[in-house]
Parts: C-alpha cells; sequence; structure tokens
C-alpha cells in the first residue's frame, strides 16, 4: 500500500504506473462529469418504485442489513440472482462515503481501504473489476472515447480519482483511489485466488468482498486482516464445491435473517430463481438445460452443489420427516460406531404395518471413555438392543481394552454389525429413495452429513464427517433381526422373526 495518510491529498497521478494513462484519465474525468451525473449506475439500482424496486429484493436488503450486526456476511445464491451486483453496490457504498436515505446496514464515515478478490486474475478482472469500474481499461495510447467505458459501473466517474493497471494482463486494475465523501480518499485493490494465502497476508483493511468461494486457507488469511480495523467480510457465492468446510459454517452454523444467536457473528443469506424478478420463465427454462443435475440446487436455489460424487444425489425434502411421539409397537433398535476420537449412534424405529423405518435420535460425542457414552445412549431405553462395528473387538486407543466387552460390561445389549460398506450405502440409497426410509427432521448432525458424503475422484468414500452415517448403516443392516418393542412389564417380546417378511430383511 502506498505510505500516505488516506485523508490527505494524493497528487493528481501519484498511484498511476505511466503519466500518460493519469492525464488521459483526467481528461476524461473532466468531459464526462456532467454526463455522468445524469447516468449512474449507482443510481439506478435499488430504486423506489419500478418493476425492480428494492422491495422486491427482501434477501439483498437482508444482506445489507446484517453488515451492522454481522462481521461476515454470505450470500448464498443461485446463478443471476444479483449477487455480485449486491456485492459491488454496497462496496461502492463504502469506498465514497455515499449512502443512501434508505441504507439500514454498516456505514464507515471515514475513508476505507477495500479488497475485492475472484478466483482467478482475469476473473477479478472481467466480472468484480467490470461491475465496479464498468469497460476495461484500454492500453496506454488507445482512445478513451465513449468505448472506453470507465464510470460505467458502480463507481462514477467522478469518484475515480485515480488507477494503477495490472502489469501482464492488459486491461486490468491492481488498484485504484477514490473520493470519499469525507474529503479524503478510499483505497481498493483488485486481488484473485491465484495469489494464494500468502497473496492476502500482510495487510490491514476495512472491507473484504470475496466473489465466489475461495480455499479455507485463503478466506481466513483474509479475515485475519479485518481483525484490527473492525471490518466486515463480503462473501457472494453460488456453492457449486459442496459442503466445504467453509460453507458448512454458513450453511449449518450461520444466523438466517429470521434466527439470531447471541455472540454468532455468521450470517447466511440465500436467494432462489424464484425470488428473482429480473429472471424471466423463459430464461430460466433456457438456461437450466445447460445445467448438469448435481448442480441444479446450486444454481437456482443457492443450495451447496451435492457434487459429481455424491453418495445419496437425493432432495432431503423427500425422507425428512416431522418429528412425532412413536406408537409403542414400534421395534426399535441402534446402531453404534465406536472410536476415541468420535463415537456416534443412530436410533431406528420400526413400523411393519406400513413397511417404513423411522431414524428418530442420533448422538455424537468426542473424546469421552466408554462410561459416559453408555450412560447417554442408555438414557434412551436401556431395553433397546444395538448393533456395534465389529471393529469394537480391537483394542481401544485409549488403554488397550476391548469395546466391544467394556460397552457389554457397561450394560449395552450389543451384536455384530454387517461392516459391508458398499451393500450398506445401496441398502441406504434405495430405502431413502423408495419412501421406506424416513429421517426425521432433529436429527440435524445426520442431514448435514448426509448431504457431503462423497467419493473421490477415484471413486472412494470419502472417511470424514461419517461417523453416524456409519452407526445408520449398521442398524439399516441388521436393524429388522434385532429390533424390538419396549417389553410389558417383566416380559420382553422380540420381534426377530416378524409375522409376515420385513422389507429390509
Amino acid at each position: 500500500m502506498p505510505d500516505h495518510d488516506l485523508n490527505d491529498e494524493p497528487l493528481n497521478g501519484r498511484y498511476a504506473n505511466d503519466e500518460q494513462l493519469a492525464a488521459l484519465l483526467q481528461e476524461e474525468i473532466v468531459r464526462r462529469e456532467s454526463q455522468d451525473r445524469e447516468h449512474r449506475l449507482i443510481d439506478s439500482l435499488y430504486p423506489d418504485t419500478g418493476e425492480l424496486s428494492r422491495d422486491k429484493y427482501p434477501q439483498h436488503l437482508a444482506f445489507f442489513r446484517g453488515g451492522r450486526t454481522y462481521k461476515e456476511r454470505l450470500f448464498g445464491a443461485g446463478n443471476r440472482a444479483g449477487k455480485t451486483t449486491a456485492g459491488a453496490y454496497e462496496l461502492t457504498l463504502h469506498l465514497t462515503g455515499n449512502y443512501p436515505r434508505w441504507w439500514e446496514g454498516r456505514r464507515f464515515d471515514r475513508p476505507v481501504r477495500a479488497w475485492g478478490a475472484a478466483t482467478t486474475n482475469q476473473v477479478a478482472r472481467d466480472v468484480v473489476q467490470r461491475r465496479l469500474f464498468g469497460s476495461l481499461v484500454r492500453e496506454i495510447g488507445e482512445s478513451l472515447g465513449e468505448s472506453y467505458g470507465l464510470g460505467t459501473g458502480t463507481l462514477p466517474l467522478a469518484a475515480i480519482h485515480s488507477i494503477t493497471p495490472r502489469a501482464g494482463l492488459p486491461g486490468a486494475i491492481e488498484s485504484a483511489v477514490i473520493k470519499h465523501a469525507s474529503g479524503g480518499y478510499s483505497q481498493i485493490f483488485l486481488k484473485s485466488y491465484e495469489m494464494k494465502r500468502e497473496g492476502f497476508a500482510g495487510a490491514e483493511i476495512e472491507i473484504c468482498w470475496m466473489d465466489e468461494e475461495p480455499e479455507s486457507a485463503i478466506y481466513t488469511e483474509a479475515l485475519t486482516r479485518l481483525m484490527t480495523t473492525g471490518g466486515i467480510m463480503l462473501l457472494t457465492a453460488t456453492p457449486l464445491y459442496g459442503q466445504t468446510d467453509l460453507m458448512r459454517a454458513f450453511y449449518e452454523e450461520g444466523d438466517r435473517d429470521d434466527r439470531r444467536t447471541p455472540g454468532n457473528s455468521r450470517l447466511l443469506v440465500v436467494q432462489t430463481w424464484a425470488e428473482t424478478p429480473h429472471l424471466s420463465e423463459e430464461e430460466k427454462q433456457r438456461t437450466l438445460k445447460s445445467y448438469s443435475p448435481h448442480e441444479l440446487k446450486a444454481r437456482t436455489e443457492g443450495v451447496p452443489a451435492l457434487g459429481a460424487g455424491a453418495i445419496f444425489p437425493l432432495a432431503q425434502e423427500s425422507y425428512t420427516f416431522a418429528q412425532f411421539q412413536l406408537p409403542a409397537h414400534f421395534a426399535r433398535c441402534y446402531g453404534l460406531d465406536v472410536g476415541w476420537q468420535f463415537t456416534a449412534c443412530v436410533w431406528l424405529a420400526f413400523d411393519r404395518e406400513q413397511g417404513i423405518c423411522y431414524v428418530y435420535r442420533e448422538y455424537q460425542r468426542e473424546r469421552q471413555t466408554p462410561d459416559v457414552h453408555a450412560a447417554d445412549i442408555q438414557r434412551a431405553g436401556e431395553w433397546i438392543p444395538g448393533v456395534i462395528d465389529p471393529a469394537a473387538h480391537a483394542s481401544n486407543q485409549l488403554d488397550g481394552r476391548n469395546l466391544m466387552s467394556e460397552y457389554l460390561r457397561l450394560g449395552l445389549k450389543l451384536q455384530h454389525a454387517d461392516n459391508s460398506v458398499e451393500a450398506g450405502i445401496l441398502r441406504l440409497h434405495q430405502q431413502l429413495s423408495d419412501g421406506s426410509l424416513k429421517i426425521f427432521a432433529t436429527c440435524q448432525q445426520l442431514l448435514a452429513d448426509l448431504r457431503y458424503y462423497h467419493r473421490n475422484e477415484r471413486g472412494q468414500v470419502v472417511k470424514k464427517q461419517d461417523h453416524l452415517i456409519d452407526a445408520l448403516r449398521y442398524a439399516a443392516m441388521a436393524g429388522p433381526l434385532f429390533a424390538k418393542v419396549k417389553p410389558a412389564a417383566k416380559k420382553e417380546v422380540s420381534l426377530a422373526a416378524p409375522a409376515r417378511p420385513w422389507a429390509w430383511g
């Protein structure tokens, strides 16, 4: 960054790499200033009235409003839902200090230092730069005529004091100095994820706008740059990479506009095509034809893509069920996946008459001893039998004891599970697809893990966030053989041999 106080008046052209470019830019500014006052893109966005008035974009307004409360915001939206425009619009307001009367978001009363970042240098030029500054900056020596277009983005031409071209990429801007309403000067630097984590280190900024999802290391480094300034992070993205750690942090842990959690620093705002008034039905149908099936929910609803390697590429609405009081005649069992790092348990209830199994309870804790886990599991019903990973016969990592024997000693009623991974996955997929397996909506961690569950490029199951799924697989494979109804007084009724063939057996 230049070594000057942002409130000091910089010399004209001081930040341009070429004096000729600075002179041409100043000439263009003078020539078009009067025209600029009448034709400013920033003033045409989010108008009071009209077909595209701001009241028709409640998600955009919620995203803006969240800046007053949240340090980190994600606008997770389908393609062409206006998320990039929203990011450019807010960044422009902060850079210039010219806020509209209706603005309810964060305000800066002083010049700011900001970053605008995208996936590659070329995308940063063609998307982020173009949305902020207008048409591309032409090579030195070319005419700055009407086709030049600087000032046709959200930043008015009169607000652009000077620019620094990016070496090695024709038409690209590296940084710019922007006039602020306070009389000082803001700075904007354009970056790309090609710069890796190191390219986002060592600076202090007030605002970072990232258009599309970066690697977690880059995001964390950029977030660190905001620590001492009380700054804000804007992330606008179509979640095409699925349930990455970053997307999970927002989609699973972030607040929604209608749910406020004290102390939470993250806000998630989602916008679908159905909530986007500027997209016509004809446009939607024409564009849909170019998308792969596994991308549809991400590109149209802002829901993290399942990915080409998704193991359960099913809409969760098709198998998620509202919680209800389970009848006493439903047979029950659980699957148990054990280990020192994580121990997970999933409970199933079988409706023999309808041929439906309900996943009604989940449990997962880390770094606890078997006695702690056993006590928690027994609270669901000491009479309920379970099936456990056969690997539990091996010595545990803590003291070498046999986990299977340890849990039996603690009172759990356990049998060995069938640990055939591919057969179990196929069984789950079939039952989720045909409606014979339903999951209570209260089992949120299991549902989140099912969304993430995927294969790598070699077709192997990725062993991450899968403990509850393994427990479900054990119970689904062996449960029909061992499930029991709650016993009457001093009498246990077993449904190991049901009156008619069970659909799961």
